[in-house]
């Protein structure tokens, strides 16, 4: 039956294949490609809270093309909300209609392609005496995003149930002038740290892949070609600049009878190799000895395909935690279970598919690694001042290598897929090799070619924060006395503290309508309460001293604002929860890790691990 569930699931396409509306979403393509659209594309979006901070992050999801949203809320619209929210209209406040509904079916209108739909219920009628309801609520979605809510007994068990179930959870907050955004997840797994489109052009952070003075005839074959000494002024202007370093490398190593294997280590060695180039350069007009002077770093033991000390440690710990770490069923309640019974939703078969062939990659070219002692060569080269045919001719060079060698990896890959069964069961082989873990040639590619920019961002849970658990992972706890955004994020901590015990914000009237509870008496007031509470929560989140130095100005604006949803605060936060979002998604650039303050009064931002 399982194996039968499964193989609807493909006919149905639940397990997709790629299909990219290119026209449409031209723009964004260029900064995540088709792959990364596609994962857009498949996202499955919770927002909780269609206030202006969830409609402004959500309405930034809908128009790049997410798969589909439920928008979460059980208030009715007001004329407060006309104030702030773009997503409500004056006929849905007379009419008394729902927030969510009103918002969901504006969203839509953005983008026939996306999928809406709504739910009257506001998160507090999650919670049930079954946990594992609430588990089984997020593990539907790609992503929840809660927007406006505060830290309470709510807030908290979602959270545990994201993190147990592996949902990313953002939170994101609109306070006055200050906005907050959490990210909450057990690990985010990134494998094109500059975006693919970036990385595809060249145009990333990441040190073109040369392999210069390494053992390879066929580079050396090609450089050898070029006799600097008898060509003419124009020819020797077009020589790539690769082949300029060859030879200079070539010469340094005759000149200081240095051995086949040497680089220029030291300043002195580093400048004599510099020095060959500019004594062959004989004109301003000759750039591409400028370009090979400004690559002559790469000419160095560092830079022939060793990894980098972070990725040599996720490679080391994909080789020692084994195929292990491919799911966890002590953390993914039932997967397999719910997938053999047909009831595991599409955003948890695409959560296990990501993590398994990541680490099966990683164990791939970790086994490449350990056989030739560097990473597969990535097989593109910078553009340059050179002639088309020698441009195209040292392209290929650096391509037949780069296929050559991603083969290999490609079977290393057939091989740890293969090694499955004896770690699980037959049963468990087959259904992970059902959802998608095997991949072709072109997706091992596509990984390899970017292999240098993966890596694992691992954050604390809400719970570490909130219990002041393993404070010595947290920057928030040394940092906070002399940083003003990490004192604001446990200012707005603490007026969490103060809704659930007062059931209304700091500086807040119990009854809006009513002018006579509100002005600087009920401001004096609630600061007095909210400093000791202050006190309290600071101590809780582990801080020493339980917040001696506190800032009066910071905490009068926090009790002045009563909680108050700004709309420029709002759309800000919003526009940075939909790019973490899509970061998330797609494996593309780095997430913040963990937290995001953005102070609207000094305008600075400043992200942490709290």
């Amino acid at each position: 039956r399982c194996w039968q569930v499964l193989r609807n699931w493909v006919d149905s396409g639940i397990v997709l294949k790629m299909n990219v509306d290119t026209n449409r979403y031209d723009r964004q393509l260029r900064l995540w490609g088709e792959r990364g659209q596609f994962a857009v594309q498949c996202a499955k979006i919770c927002v909780i809270n269609a206030t202006a901070t969830g409609t402004e992050s959500l309405k930034n999801l809908v128009l790049p093309g997410i798969g589909s949203f439920t928008l979460l809320d059980g208030a009715t619209c007001t004329e407060r909300d006309l104030g702030v929210n773009f997503f409500v209209t004056e006929d849905a406040v007379k009419s008394e209609l729902n927030r969510s509904q009103v918002a969901a079916e504006l969203l839509q209108e953005l983008n026939e392609d996306v999928d809406g739909s709504f739910m009257v219920s506001t998160i507090d009628d999650l919670l049930t005496t079954d946990t594992s309801k609430i588990e089984d609520f997020v593990a539907q979605f790609s992503v929840i995003i809660a927007a406006q809510v505060p830290v309470s007994s709510a807030l908290r068990a979602v959270s545990a149930a994201c993190w147990k179930q592996n949902v990313p959870l953002i939170l994101a907050r609109s306070y006055g002038q200050i906005g907050l955004i959490r990210v909450v997840v057990k690990e985010a797994l990134v494998t094109h740290r500059s975006g693919t489109a970036a990385e595809d052009s060249g145009d990333s952070d990441l040190q073109p892949d040369l392999r210069i003075g390494e053992d390879w005839p066929a580079l050396h074959h090609f450089a050898d070609q070029f006799n600097l000494e008898k060509m003419s002024t124009g020819e020797r202007a077009h020589v790539p600049f690769i082949v300029l370093l060859v030879k200079a490398l070539d010469s340094w190593r005759i000149e200081f009878d240095r051995k086949a294997h040497d680089f220029p280590q030291s300043r002195d060695e580093k400048e004599c190799l510099k020095k060959i180039l500019r004594s062959w350069q004989n004109s301003p007009d000759e750039i591409n000895f400028d370009e090979a002077l400004k690559y002559s770093r790469l000419v160095s033991a560092d830079h022939v395909g060793i990894p980098s000390p972070s990725l040599y440690a996720l490679l080391s710990e994909a080789l020692e935690k084994g195929s292990a770490v491919l799911y966890d069923e002590t953390s993914e309640r039932n997967t397999k279970q719910l997938i053999c019974d047909g009831k595991a939703s599409a955003a948890t078969i695409q959560r296990i598919r990501k993590r398994a062939t990541f680490w099966l990659f990683l164990r791939a070219v970790a086994r490449f690694v350990e056989r030739f002692g560097a990473l597969p060569l990535r097989g593109s080269v910078p553009d340059m001042a050179a002639n088309t045919e020698w441009y195209v001719g040292l392209q290929k060079v650096y391509k037949e290598r780069s296929n050559r060698e991603i083969q290999m990896v490609s079977e290393l890959y057939d091989q740890e897929v293969k090694n499955l069964h004896s770690v699980y069961s037959e049963t468990d082989v087959q259904w992970l090799l059902q959802i998608g873990v095997n991949l072709g040639i072109e997706d091992v590619s596509h990984f390899a070619r970017a292999i240098a920019g993966f890596e694992i961002i691992r954050y604390r849970s809400l719970e570490d924060t909130l219990q002041g658990i393993r404070v010595d992972e947290s920057e928030l706890v040394t940092g906070v006395e002399h940083d003003t955004n990490m004192q604001l994020y446990v200012y707005v901590c603490a007026a969490d503290r103060f809704y659930c015990e007062q059931g209304r914000f700091p500086g807040q009237p119990s009854d809006v309508s009513s002018v006579e509870q509100g002005g600087d008496q009920l401001i004096e007031q609630d600061l007095i309460l909210f400093r000791s509470l202050l006190s309290t929560v600071a101590s809780e989140l582990g801080i020493i001293g339980g917040m001696t130095g506190f800032n009066l100005e910071a905490m009068i604006e926090i009790v002045r604002s009563g909680g108050a949803e700004l709309h420029t605060t709002a759309s800000i936060i919003g526009g940075i929860v939909s790019q973490e979002v899509v970061k998330i998604l797609t494996g593309q650039f780095s997430p913040i890790n963990n937290v995001l303050v953005f102070n609207a009064t000094d305008a600075t931002s400043s992200t942490f691990i709290a």
